[in-house]
């Protein structure tokens, strides 16, 4: 009878295991979609929509094992808990427990992590401890456990506040720099990523543990669950597993290996007093002592984490100050951009009126100084907004073969050089240029303003005599250098300045490319643009910067310029007052600011033209409709109505082969080069100059 009862015993645990088998291998055939949210390193979606962070980590290795398939479904932690709660996705990571949760969730036995709750305070909150939470507005991420805690803890303590809801843990920092909100309540794992980007304080304040467990929805998918936990249990055990490596890969050390000594330890010590209190019949006291270890463990598990975290400094942390910083000079480059605009505008009747009007002057007038003074001011005006442009990333109009020895070469002979030499007599300029140096497609003009900002700042960081060094070299990076920028393999042309001067703090280091950013007073060494010029030129070069400073020992920029295999074009002759005249030809100038179309119209009949003028796409069109011109000379960017490739489409319909030249204040577009491929011909660098102007008109109606 024993035997056959074991016999029925075995063939039924057999069964059941055969059916959980099938079970999760049913599951593992389709596609387990989880729901993930930014709480940076848990889970985390990065700008290209990469799912990365220590939960994705865990869960790809399980996946691997049992042969799931995994789709990710980026959302808010709401969206997140909204659709697990409803069905709409299979599993969600970083999530606590409640009881709440626990009538529509199922959760894993074995947690993954634990983390606690973190309060940051606003530069001038003031605020110490819980009690000065009193009567303030508190940032919380809507349906957070940590959100629930604190409400639990201020209603325990009588204390009453505003919560202002947020759908991301970045919104709950952001809310508390700006001051909206006296103090905003994050998970301690995000808190340590990102409170180096925001001007907020970390308090004193931290919230009791949670576990942090998968979960899905109520009376499904308890097979993944199940597999998860097994998975989880095993890995635990084992301190050289993968988890514990992806553990050490985003926290820097193994975050739970003291905390599960620790519960393993408090298990063997409550098993044995448990038996001890049983015997001696002292209940109440063994409740007492075993909760006392475990306040106690927390406690230590507790202090040996925030601890860790102070010291941990994670590749991630640095490429996310770097995404901060490219995104901030973007914002900054836009403004620019708008302002410069207008700038060119304005500019252009300083520019361009003196030429003419010196033109026509003697010799001996007594104007002619006080006009040429007009026209170099203008000239330096607009030299500014260019730096502006550049800093837009719209400032390279124009590039060509050119070789970073022949810029040094000649900035070394230039008028700037010079004076630099005679403002800073004590210290010695030095080059080493590499023979041979590979090319770049650039343009000059930008990178020799790049190397006079670096040289002329590198011998004024120098407060003695000292040593300036000028060196370029060709450089093939065999593997990615990680750096101020992170350098890509590839072959380059390099440029480097180097000084021996007081160097740069860490902290000016990373706000060195803003514009308007410097220590020196500003007005008596440049417009403040110098640096922001260097960044904004290298990045239209799809270059890469680096800098390496030692307070009172010097510093080190060194630019990465991709190369190419081309020769360098001969230089062009300059052009001659005869080359630019005309020979009575009508050109139309098309352009929707007043003074714009006038300084054009008199330049170009100073130069022999006629010339009529229109004040917007559509009246260009109409114009052409009824007549003839020889050439147009086209605004690309006209408000309201078309802008300039439009109108251009437009003529070409009413006159095939048109000819016509582009001009803007700003550099080359994908809608300039579109117009050129319809046949429009050289491109106009706003504010006009004769030379400019005349230059491409001829050119273009020379062209066959």
């Amino acid at each position: 009878m024993n035997i056959r009862l074991k016999s029925i015993a075995l063939a039924a645990a057999a069964a059941f295991s055969a059916l959980m088998m099938a079970s999760v291998q049913a599951s593992a055939s389709d596609t387990i979609t989880v729901g993930v949210y930014q709480n940076m390193p848990l889970t985390f979606i990065e700008p290209q929509g990469t799912i990365k962070g220590f939960f994705v980590d865990v869960l790809e290795h399980v996946a691997a094992k049992e042969g799931w398939k995994i789709k990710y479904d980026p959302d808010s932690w709401s969206e997140c808990l909204r659709k697990i709660t409803n069905a709409e996705t299979d599993l969600l990571g970083v999530i606590a427990y409640s009881v709440e949760r626990n009538k529509y969730l199922d959760y894993t036995y074995e947690s993954v992590l634990t983390e606690w709750g973190q309060i940051y305070t606003s530069s001038d909150s003031g605020i110490e401890s819980i009690l000065d939470l009193r009567d303030k507005k508190i940032a919380v991420l809507q349906a957070d456990m940590h959100f629930l805690s604190l409400k639990r803890l201020m209603n325990q303590f009588g204390i009453q506040c505003r919560y202002i809801e947020a759908f991301e843990y970045e919104d709950v920092l952001m809310l508390t720099e700006l001051g909206i909100c006296d103090a905003g309540l994050v998970s301690q794992f995000y808190g340590n990523q990102y409170e180096r980007y925001y001007d907020i304080g970390k308090s004193a304040i931290i919230l009791s543990p949670q576990k942090l467990y998968w979960a899905a929805p109520k009376g499904r998918n308890s097979d993944i669950l199940l597999t998860l936990d097994l998975h989880l249990r095993r890995l635990k055990k084992d301190e050289q597993s993968y988890y514990y490596q992806t553990l050490n890969k985003w926290f820097g050390v193994d975050t739970d290996s003291t905390y599960t000594v620790w519960i393993k330890w408090f298990g063997i010590g409550a098993g044995a007093l448990l038996l001890l209190f049983l015997a001696a019949s002292l209940v109440l006291r063994s409740q007492v002592q075993v909760r006392t270890r475990e306040l106690s463990a927390k406690t230590e598990a507790l202090e040996a984490e925030i601890e860790q975290r102070e010291q941990a400094e994670t590749e991630r942390g640095q490429l996310e100050a770097k995404l901060q910083r490219a995104r901030k000079m973007e914002a900054l480059g836009t403004l620019a951009g708008g302002v410069a605009h207008d700038l060119n505008n304005i500019l252009s009747g300083l520019v361009s009126y003196p030429e003419l009007m010196l033109m026509d002057l003697p010799q001996d007038s007594p104007l002619q100084r006080p006009i040429q003074t007009m026209k170099d001011s203008g000239e330096k005006a607009a030299a500014i907004v260019q730096d502006l442009l550049t800093l837009a990333r719209r400032g390279v109009a124009v590039t060509e073969v050119v070789s970073l020895n022949h810029i040094v070469q000649q900035y070394l002979t230039s008028f700037e050089f010079k004076k630099l030499k005679t403002d800073c007599p004590t210290v010695r300029f030095e080059t080493d240029l590499s023979k041979g140096l590979l090319h770049i497609t650039g343009s000059p003009v930008h990178l020799s303003k790049t190397l006079m900002n670096l040289v002329s700042n590198a011998a004024e960081a120098i407060a003695g005599s000292g040593h300036v060094t000028i060196e370029t070299e060709s450089r093939y990076v065999d593997r990615p250098i990680s750096g101020y920028d992170d350098v890509e393999e590839g072959d380059y042309a390099v440029l480097s300045v180097t000084d021996d001067g007081i160097g740069i703090s860490s902290d000016d280091t990373e706000r060195i490319f803003e514009p308007f950013y410097t220590k020196k007073v500003m007005g008596r060494s440049g417009s403040g643009l110098g640096m922001a010029v260097v960044w904004g030129t290298v990045k239209d070069h799809q270059g890469y910067i680096d800098v390496q400073s030692t307070k009172g020992q010097g510093t080190r920029f060194t630019l990465y310029f991709p190369v190419v295999r081309e020769e360098m074009a001969l230089p062009k002759p300059k052009s001659t007052m005869a080359d630019l005249t005309g020979n009575g030809e009508l050109i139309l100038v098309v352009d929707d600011v007043r003074q714009q179309r006038e300084i054009a119209s008199d330049m170009l009949e100073k130069l022999g033209y006629k010339v009529a003028a229109v004040g917007s796409g559509e009246e260009a069109v109409a114009y052409l409709r009824r007549h003839t011109a020889d050439l147009l000379v086209l605004d690309m960017i006209m408000e309201p109505g078309m802008d300039g490739l439009e109108t251009y489409r437009q003529v070409l319909a009413v006159h095939p082969g048109q000819k016509a030249v582009i001009a803007s204040g700003f550099s080359e577009t994908k809608r300039v080069r579109e117009a050129q491929r319809l046949g429009a011909g050289m491109y106009v660098k706003k504010p006009y100059t004769l030379e400019k102007i005349g230059q491409a008109v001829r050119q273009q109606l020379n062209a066959g």
